[in-house]
């Protein structure tokens, strides 16, 4: 080995990704690291992808472990388990475009999305078995004439017969007043889970949870 890379290996340090970490310089940190092959005219979406972007990859992989975790059973799941899943969760993640610069990050993020879920007392609630589940359940709306398919991420029936429509969130808090944040997020959302709800005739209560964080807010 040569000097250069025994110094290059010494000054290497992973660490897990943090609630502070800026999606917005993970991105950039994508852009440097890329910018050799556009360079050389090579067609690779990390060398200008979108903040937006990156966030979305982590959102989607995140989204199908959470439907496993809730299809299999919350009493299979731990945080052990799903550490050991850090390979397979690596190669979801590259599999959906998020760049090699940006794979140990990212990886964190969902193990700690995921691990939140099933420890944070809420998150165990809604994973949780109930009367009746569906997980990414696929519907129709047609309101005001306009057709839209919609997909519910978490949609369950409590035993006493209340409905709930659950839309999971991986949007992270960058600074002070979390509870601000997420009063501003349910606000920003509240369209969207109305169109949920009016899903359904016989009436249902919406909620939305930030897994990174963890955190939830319910809709009326």
């Amino acid at each position: 080995m040569s000097a250069d890379a025994g110094l290059l290996q010494d000054d290497l340090r992973l660490r897990p990704l943090a609630p502070s970490d800026s999606i917005v310089e993970l991105t950039l940190l994508l852009h440097r690291a890329y910018a050799r092959l556009g360079a050389m005219g090579l067609n690779y979406t990390a060398v200008d992808q979108s903040p937006d972007v990156t966030a979305r990859r982590l959102g989607s992989v995140t989204h199908r472990w959470l439907q496993r975790i809730a299809e299999e059973g919350l009493e299979k799941w731990s945080a052990e388990r799903i550490h050991g899943l850090a390979k397979v969760i690596r190669a979801n993640l590259a599999a959906s475009g998020v760049g090699a610069a940006d794979l140990d990050a990212a990886t964190q993020g969902v193990e700690r999305a995921l691990v939140n879920a099933v420890e944070d007392e809420r998150g165990r609630w809604i994973l949780g078995a109930h009367a009746q589940t569906h997980n990414e359940h696929r519907l129709t709306s047609a309101a005001g004439g306009v057709r839209r398919q919609l997909v519910i991420d978490r949609h369950f029936v409590e035993a006493d017969g209340t409905r709930w429509v659950i839309d999971y969130k991986t949007s992270r808090h960058e600074g002070a007043d979390p509870e601000g944040f997420l009063d501003r997020e349910r606000e920003r959302y509240r369209p969207q889970l109305a169109r949920y709800g009016a899903l359904f005739a016989e009436g249902s209560r919406q909620g939305l949870y930030f897994v990174l964080m963890p955190g939830w807010r319910e809709v009326p």
